[in-house]
């Protein structure tokens, strides 16, 4: 409602997510951009929970693992590909309204390789590159800026579905996020033999 406060936040989430050296502030951060975007965001600190997740309704929700912190260089091990494929598993077992919803586990990363036992795992998983996230992230919050910039009172219909159509355009509603991910972590991540893998 208020521009200063609307600001602070936009900011805040936008120096979480942009910066490489804390893990965990890009998760909160992560969190905090679901909940600015309209979604249903929690987290955990639970071990072997995920990180952030976003519910957009009983029906669907995006389950995230963030590896941010990783470089470009690291091999994505194997204990890591099989943490992110249970997501799923873990938001059934903890969020019981969420128990017949589809449920996509997606990862956040930089590295571009893995060992040939990940690959399984990284089969049922997506893949968002943290450079692609970054740009989309920047992207969304601009869209919702400008719509926020347009919107003229409550009940204005023309207003909320020329939102609806601008959140589609930029893959920011549920569905159209969704399909923009459709490449699995097996399908972009290299397989290479290493001594040394990311734990």
């Amino acid at each position: 409602i208020h521009d200063r406060k609307y600001d602070a936040e936009e900011s805040a989430i936008l120096n979480l997510l942009l910066q490489n050296s804390d893990g965990k502030a890009f998760e909160v951060g992560h969190k905090r951009l679901g909940d600015f975007l309209g979604y249903s965001a929690g987290s955990s600190s639970e071990e072997a929970a995920p990180d952030p997740w976003w519910i957009a309704d009983d029906s669907l929700c995006l389950v995230f693992e963030d590896h941010a912190e990783g470089k470009p260089e690291t091999v994505f091990s194997v204990s890591k590909a099989r943490q992110v494929a249970l997501h799923p598993e873990w938001i059934r077992n903890n969020l019981p309204q969420l128990c017949k919803a589809e449920i996509t586990a997606i990862l956040v990363t930089p590295c571009t390789q893995t060992t040939k036992g990940a690959i399984p795992f990284l089969k049922q998983v997506r893949y968002w590159h943290l450079d692609e996230f970054r740009a989309w992230m920047k992207n969304a919050l601009q869209v919702l800026r400008d719509v926020r910039r347009d919107f003229q009172g409550p009940g204005n219909l023309a207003w909320r579905t020329a939102v609806a159509e601008r959140f589609k355009g930029a893959h920011i509603s549920p569905q159209e996020l969704k399909q923009m991910l459709t490449k699995t972590g097996a399908d972009c991540m290299k397989v290479v033999n290493a001594k040394e893998e990311d734990v």
